[in-house]
């Protein structure tokens, strides 16, 4: 059973759910928002995990350490239950992109899709991965239509296994070899994540090489700003770049003809923008 512990409402008209569910020892969360461009249609931004255990160093989900999947029946449930308390909001995707890793809960995420996609047949599905490479081959062969998120944030390896562990198991070539295929079976753009981080990936030399690696016929780029988050880690002290120069980094890709989104997290005054879902209480417990 599913149960809504909180419900916090942000500045800019977001909802962030505190949930747990009778499977589950702490709580988890869900945000229901809808963006600037499009006002009307609501997202519902789904946890896979109970925390992370990809450790990313600019996260505050990954820095909990621990991690559980939730079971797709749970998720079914929330699904349902937020939507009985919002039936005057169109919500038309269904969004990994919560708390945890939805790759690492395969088989849950693509149980989720089956129940979901009959029950709601005009609804889309995405999901955001940090890149596990055999697991983006098998959602391809799978044929489940996931609009598909990578977190790729860094062009250089050496740069990314700094801020995000799993470089080291699968580094950036293996990454882009599993998302070219996923693009060939699926025929939709994969969407790479790059946030832009002052002093560390926003030079010159990072934006070449990030246009080496993706070929605008099969990605687009969503650019995010990072969110502060309280997480102590010695290294790097990670800075957010000022929002006009992101702006000019998009230019510059649109000029080579890609595709770019420049994300602003919503929902920052709730911790529930990008990084920032812990499934605390404001006092900071986790229960």
């Amino acid at each position: 059973m599913i149960e809504i512990v909180k419900t916090m409402n942000a500045t800019d008209g977001s909802k962030k759910y505190l949930v747990k569910s009778d499977s589950q020892k702490n709580c988890f969360e869900t945000l229901l928002f809808s963006l600037q461009k499009e006002p009307d249609n609501y997202i519902l931004c789904i946890s896979s995990q109970v925390g992370c255990q990809m450790g990313c160093k600019f996260c505050a989900t990954g820095a909990l350490g621990y991690c559980n999947n939730i079971d797709a029946n749970d998720l079914v449930d929330l699904v349902e239950l937020i939507e009985k308390e919002n039936t005057d909001k169109k919500i038309g995707w269904y969004s990994f992109m919560g708390m945890g890793e939805p790759l690492n809960n395969f088989d849950n995420v693509m149980k989720f899709y089956n129940i979901m996609s009959k029950k709601n047949k005009n609804v889309h599905f995405s999901l955001s991965t940090v890149g596990i490479a055999d697991k983006i081959y098998e959602l391809a062969d799978s044929g489940c239509p996931y609009y598909l998120f990578v977190s790729l944030h860094f062009p250089f390896d050496e740069m990314r296994k700094k801020s995000m562990p799993i470089d080291n198991k699968y580094p950036i070539k293996e990454v882009i070899d599993a998302c070219d295929y996923y693009y060939s079976k699926s025929c939709q753009k994969v969407e790479m994540s790059y946030m832009l981080l002052e002093g560390v990936n926003d030079t010159d030399e990072c934006f070449k090489e990030l246009t080496r690696l993706l070929s605008p016929e099969k990605y687009r780029i969503q650019i995010l700003l990072y969110n502060d988050v309280d997480v102590k880690n010695d290294v790097i002290k990670y800075e957010r770049a000022d929002q006009n120069y992101a702006i000019e980094f998009a230019e510059k890709l649109r000029k080579l003809n890609y595709e770019v989104n420049i994300s602003l997290s919503v929902a920052k005054d709730v911790l529930a923008g990008c990084g920032q879902m812990t499934g605390k209480y404001d006092k900071g417990e986790l229960i």
